[in-house]
């Protein structure tokens, strides 16, 4: 899916490449591909292992965060740990990903999709995020987002009412 990502790059015009950073963390099976595609296309960061500040860094510039993965049967019924850490930052979220990542970005205004696998897609998707004039808006959102659906302490004491709850019927407790 990385590969979509750095193909869309490829697509964008040599003023889009100058103005426009799309920064790829981490040291995956992808690492040396983009170390490459970086080399030759000023859009592309290859950013390599980060520490959390250094993240937070970059989240505090970006404009979107990217979750790039497929819509496999895993990640469409889970959230992988980047939704929340974007949304913390104040992310709205480029992605292809359908089921549950859409449905709770969607309806909140912070799902900025591209057909998954398709670099045109994205590009496109990455066009229209530029010219937003909503961001900070977004931002905001997906802080309280966030704050609601991530945050331990407002999720811990749910689940644990939960589990009592869970723990009651079985015991046959009202």
């Amino acid at each position: 899916m990385g590969e979509a990502i750095m193909n869309g790059a490829d697509l964008l015009s040599e003023e889009e490449r100058q103005r426009t950073r799309i920064v790829l963390c981490g040291n995956g099976d992808l690492d040396a591909r983009i170390r490459e595609r970086a080399a030759g296309n000023p859009a592309i960061v290859h950013g390599g292992w980060r520490s959390r500040p250094e993240l937070v860094a970059l989240m505090d510039v970006a404009s979107a965060g990217i979750l790039p993965y497929p819509n496999s049967r895993d990640f469409l019924v889970t959230f992988p740990n980047k939704v929340g850490e974007y949304l913390t930052a104040g992310l709205p979220i480029l992605t292809g990903n359908t089921g549950a990542v859409r449905d709770l970005l969607e309806p909140r205004g912070l799902w900025l999709p591209y057909s998954a696998g398709s670099p045109a897609s994205f590009v496109s998707a990455l066009r229209d995020l530029a010219g937003r004039k909503d961001l900070a808006a977004m931002r905001a959102r997906a802080k309280a987002v966030a704050k609601e659906e991530f945050d331990p302490g407002a999720i811990y004491p749910a689940f644990a009412d939960w589990l009592e709850q869970v723990g009651s019927k079985e015991r046959g407790v009202s």
